[in-house]
Parts: C-alpha cells; structure tokens; sequence
C-alpha cells in the first residue's frame, strides 16, 4: 500500500456534491438514525442544508483524490479571531420543509448540531473525517490525518484533537495507531437519545515541535 496514492487538495466549492455523497456512504448509520430517507435524498437535503464558506479562515476542508474522483474528506476547525456568520442562515429552511417535512428538518439540523464542538484558543479540531466505501483500508484516513497533524503545525497550535464513539473500535484503532492519546471520555445524553452512542472520547495528538500562539 503507498500512502501517496492519494492527492490532498483544498475543497472547492464544485466538490459539493460529491463531498456530500461521501459523508451520507460513510456516516450512513448516523443519518438514518435522524431520517429515513434514501441516500439519494439524504445527499440532496445534506447539500441544501449543510453549506461550506470556503472563505472562512476559521474552517478549511481538504479532499483526497484518487484518480479524480473523491476518496476522502476532512474538515478542521479552529477558534474563529472573530465572531462567523451562522451558515445556516443562508440557507431556505421554510422551502426545505415544504419538500422534507418539518420532522425530518428538525431532526438533521438538531443531529448536526449535536455533533458540533468549539475548540480552544490553541486547538485544532478534526470536525469530520471521512473515506469512501470504495477506498478503505487503503491509507486514505491515515494520510489525511497526517495532513491535518502538518496543519495544526503550520498554524501553530497546541493540539489536534477529535471526537469518537467509544463503540467505533477500528477507528479508535486508527488513531491510536497515529499517536492520538485519550483526553477524556464522557457522556453525551443528547448523541445517545439520536444516535444511540452514550459514550464519546476526545482524543488528542500533540507534537513536541507545536509551539503555541501568543
């Protein structure tokens, strides 16, 4: 297996599309247990509702291609220097309800907010990491998480940090595999009553040539 297989670029905004089928093949089981759509569907609503603001220095995704097609996906988050417009806003919540439903809206937005996560002034946060189906096993999600340990020292903060499912074994695995130690572990009630995962670690990678900002 070569981990160079793959091309790490910045996401643009024509990758839309293919970024959110991406994150409904991967994260199949977390959206079902919101909505019961097809994955067709669940792309389509995802793609109206969720937006990237590819202008916002306090957020950047990459992509990992893999002879031109998406492989893989990350997405790191830093505390913003100053206050960011809630993407939501843009979005047309009445018309989505119009076509969804209310249940099913409601249910999305407060699923993906439960999941959402603040870091601290010296943090770099993995806010989703994702590999197609297709491409497992194959080195996607260990060079993107290399990737983002080489942003978080580019941008000069103290750690990188994640969110895991303490049942998400073979990710666990994986990030143990990259040094990522366990901060701690804690109950979520909210991710437990939607997604039926009590229990969640924060773990975190730190460098000892990571020099923390002023």
């Amino acid at each position: 297996m070569h981990l160079s297989q793959f091309q790490i670029e910045p996401f643009h905004e024509k990758d839309h599309e293919q970024v959110c089928e991406l994150l409904v093949d991967s994260f199949r089981s977390k959206f079902q247990a919101l909505v019961h759509l097809s994955d067709r569907e669940m792309t389509e609503l995802l793609m109206k509702l969720w937006t990237f603001d590819c202008r916002d220095a306090s957020v950047k995704q990459f992509v990992a291609r893999k002879d031109g097609k998406i492989a893989g996906v990350l997405c790191l988050k830093w505390k913003p220097s100053e206050p960011r417009n809630n993407p939501q806003s843009q979005v047309n919540i009445v018309q989505l309800i119009r076509q969804y439903g209310p249940v099913k809206v409601l249910k999305l937005v407060t699923g993906l907010g439960a999941l959402s996560y603040a870091p601290h002034e010296t943090e770099c946060y993995i806010e989703h990491l994702a590999v197609s189906s297709r491409e497992r096993n194959q080195g996607a999600g260990q060079q993107l998480l290399n990737y983002a340990k080489n942003m978080a020292v580019q941008s000069r903060c103290k750690v990188l940090s994640l969110h895991v499912s303490c049942s998400n074994s073979q990710a666990i695995q994986l990030y143990r595999k990259l040094s990522f130690g366990i901060r701690r572990t804690r109950y979520n009630m909210l991710r437990h009553l939607i997604f039926r995962e009590p229990a969640w670690h924060l773990m975190t990678w730190e460098s000892s040539v990571i020099t923390c900002r002023e």
